[in-house]
Parts: structure tokens; C-alpha cells; sequence
């Protein structure tokens, strides 16, 4: 489990930069009542355990590209962060359709952080094809 790295991680930040150093991760956004084993078992993450050495939880909400309204991104956001207890800094898709009510969204929820863009036409045709060629 990914747990183990982070905390390791999050334990060797802090030695050298201090407690004031964030460490955060960025998570898949299966929400905890949608798929537990799956995030768990497959993806090697919980939120909810890893945000016991972290500072801040990022979860890839990129509507768009899993074909869900922006006010999925909405729900991500809640379920997030009543799960973890942290500040949640979502990473949002910026090209797609409703963009401006995310990160509307994303900057007026109060344990938001912000926001992080991410766009998602940056990954042309030859970019998937170099990942599949490394088996990802």
C-alpha cells in the first residue's frame, strides 16, 4: 500500500524542512462508499489512511475525461473531505465542458485549498502511445 511510502516520505519533509513543509498526494476520486476495494486493492490507496500522514489530499477530479457534469466535481469535493479530515486541494480538468463552475466550485469550498489545472488535451495520440508502450 502506498501508505507506507507516503508516511516515509512525509517523516523525511519534515526532518529536513519542518512541520510547516505540506506534503500532500494526488488520489484516485473513488469516493470510499463507491468502491473501497477497488481503491484499496487495486489502486493501493486510501485517502483516508494516507491523510493520517499527510497534510493535503488531491483527487484527480477530471470530469471530462470520466464523462460526469461538473457537479460530480462538487460531490468529489464533499465526500473528500468529510472522509479525510484535511484540506483538500482538487486537481481539475481545465478544457472541459462547465470548467468555470468547477473551479468556481473548487475556490469557494471552504476546505478547499485551491486548485490545481490540469489539461487534459495535452495528452495528443502519440503521448498515449508512448505510455502504452512503457505498460502504462
Amino acid at each position: 500500500m502506498i501508505e507506507d511510502v507516503a508516511a516515509k516520505f512525509a517523516a523525511l519533509a519534515r526532518r529536513r524542512r519542518g512541520r510547516t513543509f505540506p506534503v500532500g498526494a494526488f488520489v484516485v476520486p473513488l469516493r470510499r462508499a463507491e468502491k473501497l476495494r477497488a481503491r484499496t486493492r487495486v489502486l493501493g490507496q486510501d485517502p483516508v489512511r494516507l491523510a493520517r500522514h499527510l497534510d493535503v489530499i488531491a483527487p484527480m477530479a477530471y470530469h471530462g475525461a470520466v464523462g460526469r457534469p461538473p457537479s460530480w466535481v462538487v460531490d468529489i469535493l464533499e465526500a473528500f473531505a468529510g472522509e479525510v479530515g484535511r484540506p483538500v486541494l482538487p486537481v481539475l480538468q481545465a478544457d472541459a465542458p462547465g470548467w468555470e463552475t468547477v473551479w468556481e466550485a473548487a475556490l469557494s469550498h471552504p476546505r478547499s485549498l485551491g486548485a490545481v489545472a490540469f489539461h487534459y488535451g495535452t495528452l495528443v495520440p502519440d503521448r498515449w502511445k508512448a505510455l502504452a508502450r512503457r505498460g502504462g
